[in-house]
């Protein structure tokens, strides 16, 4: 994308992160990483994020550092102790164990039944093969065990959007595990951090492949986070695509539940811009509403969406609490997003835009430009170049070299085109 271009005035919403090298935790790590000990480094911010595991510039500077020592041509022992302990996902997978067995022996477990088959309501399972909905399921499932709240089944809906804005705090599944006398003070904490600082979001890959782990930033709110994915869940997906799944943390570390799908890039975008409609509605109309009760949402516009692909390379991101937000209303709606998705894909196919034969199409006149060709829309305003950017990173997710065209452009190589880890 042009370096010229100018990042769009604040709307009001926008926050901007604190720059990470302000916390002395992270400048003492980043110095034993340019001493040559980047494993060192991290393993010091790994025991601040069990204890901050909200902090961004923690989180993006262990992300830097723990490449710093995937990179090194011969690491030490601290540099593969730290690579092999973010690798290990047995933390993740001990806590989703524990849940399920205090799901089974409380009446938790009927609660979260029944909410997960109410979010399946309005998914098309008839026309879904039976693997698709299965995911379906497994996403109602784990929104669920998120979000389900037993006050919200107890009052009458007028009364319960009264306590939620006075401040009604209500137990979930996870809340109630971890303060459960049985629970170990291990798998509590990592209860509360699911419960607290989970985050659902449209996880944009530049590069997917795990190094070891991906950069993605979450499209609806342009959060970036350095993200621990399974080796299933990202082994050969495209560039630029967009996992719609959870992150959670897990002593200090995000990792991807691996419940979820993957979507191109243009599905994204529609996904992006139903979910960020329902944040609004939500604060407009019943600001306060518990997430599992005010589930927003209609048809996701399919091919009519603004480029949310490329939002974050002109706006700021729009903060923790927003994104919170958004991520909730997301869970919430995971489910039925799914269904969609899957049943736009049987109608309609994986549509995809033609690849443009050479450098001759710069000149072209595009319906998406408005008529303008892309050469124009480059010199134009910032609209007119987030859309051509769009494209041509579809045409990169479809696996086209997009070199020749940038060059046509007089682009080159954006700034969208690197993986930016808060370095």
């Amino acid at each position: 994308m042009p370096r010229s271009r100018r990042r769009k005035k604040s709307d009001g919403r926008d926050r901007k992160p604190k720059r990470p090298g302000a916390d002395p935790v992270v400048a003492r790590a980043r110095a034993l990483s340019r001493a040559g000990h980047p494993g060192e480094g991290a393993g010091l911010l790994e025991q601040y994020l069990r204890e901050h595991p909200g902090s961004e510039p923690a989180g993006h500077a262990y992300g830097s550092l723990l490449r710093n020592a995937f990179e090194m041509d011969e690491p030490g022992e601290s540099e593969r102790d730290a690579i092999a302990r973010f690798r290990d996902r047995s933390g993740l997978e001990e806590v989703k164990r524990a849940v399920a067995e205090f799901l089974d022996r409380t009446r938790w477990g009927a609660l979260v039944t029944d909410r997960a088959a109410t979010g399946l309501e309005e998914v098309p399972q008839r026309i879904l093969s039976v693997a698709e909905t299965r995911e379906c399921a497994a996403l109602a499932f784990e929104a669920a065990v998120w979000g389900a709240q037993e006050e919200a089944g107890r009052m009458p809906l007028n009364k319960l959007i009264a306590l939620y804005r006075d401040g009604l705090v209500p137990d979930t599944p996870l809340t109630a595990f971890a303060s459960d006398s049985g629970t170990p003070p291990h798998l509590a904490r990592r209860a509360s951090d699911w419960a607290e600082h989970s985050h659902y979001g449209l996880w944009q890959l530049i590069y997917p492949e795990p190094r070891p782990g991906a950069w993605a930033r979450d499209l609806i709110s342009g959060t970036q986070r350095f993200l621990d994915f399974p080796p299933e869940v990202i082994g050969g997906a495209p560039r630029w695509s967009v996992w719609l799944g959870g992150a959670i943390v897990v002593d200090g570390v995000w990792r991807v539940t691996g419940t979820g799908l993957m979507l191109s890039p243009a599905e994204a975008d529609a996904v992006a811009a139903v979910v960020d409609h329902g944040v609004d509605m939500m604060a407009k109309t019943l600001s306060g509403m518990p997430l599992a009760e005010m589930v927003p949402g209609g048809p996701i516009p399919f091919g009519k969406a603004p480029p949310w692909g490329v939002r974050w390379e002109y706006f700021n991101p729009l903060g923790p609490e927003y994104a919170k937000r958004a991520g909730g209303v997301l869970m919430m709606l995971s489910a039925k997003i799914a269904g969609q998705v899957y049943q736009h894909r049987i109608s309609h196919g994986r549509a995809e835009a033609p690849v443009p034969a050479g450098p001759s199409w710069v000149r072209e006149p595009l319906a998406a430009l408005d008529g303008r060709t892309p050469l124009q829309a480059a010199g134009a305003g910032a609209p007119w170049q987030m859309v051509l950017e769009s494209r041509l990173r579809q045409f990169e997710y479809q696996g086209a070299d997009t070199a020749g065209l940038r060059t046509a452009l007089g682009w080159g190589e954006g700034e969208g085109e690197g993986e930016d880890g808060g370095t």
